[in-house]
């Protein structure tokens, strides 16, 4: 009588193949989820980044706060995994201060979070700050520029490309 199947060896060797790909495909899938959470707060700060250029646009002055923007409060501009959103002031050009988006994330990216809504506070945060491109007396445009403020707890890689820039004061 001759039998069909698998022996018990054979199931054991599949076993201990799937679990040597898992273990490398677990860290990938993480780096995945996390670089798209980073993603959703980026994708929110496009709603601060309009509210900056309306203002600027239409009194000439860069909102310093999410009030002088007209959005509200930074720890009411939430998502998934955006613990709050706000605009602060930024680096003074030419003796004007300028705004600057501040994007805090909570336990879905960050672990070992400490909750901290205070958008002054770049710790565990994505900052977004628009840069002088060119002579602003002349043709001058400004690029929205982004960076981990904090790189020990969002790390490089689960950052954009875009987003890979270094804080120069």
């Amino acid at each position: 009588m001759k039998y069909k199947g698998f022996t018990l060896i054979e199931l054991m060797i599949v076993v201990a193949i799937m679990g040597i790909l898992s273990m490398f495909a677990m860290p990938a899938y993480q780096n995945y989820t996390k670089r798209t959470y980073i993603s959703e707060g980026l994708a929110l700060a496009g709603i601060a980044k309009l509210a900056i250029v309306e203002t600027v646009a239409a009194t000439g002055v860069w909102p310093l706060s999410n009030e002088d923007a007209g959005l509200p409060p930074a720890e009411e501009v939430i998502g998934q995994a955006v613990n709050a959103m706000g605009i602060v002031s930024a680096h003074n050009f030419g003796g004007n201060k300028i705004s600057s988006i501040v994007i805090r994330f909570n336990e879905k990216v960050i672990e070992d979070l400490v909750i901290s809504r205070d958008p002054t506070n770049f710790k565990n945060a994505v900052v977004i700050e628009p840069k002088l491109v060119g002579d602003a007396k002349k043709y001058g445009s400004y690029q929205w520029k982004c960076f981990a403020y904090d790189k020990e707890s969002i790390k490089v890689q689960w950052l954009p490309g875009t987003c890979r820039d270094e804080l120069k004061v």
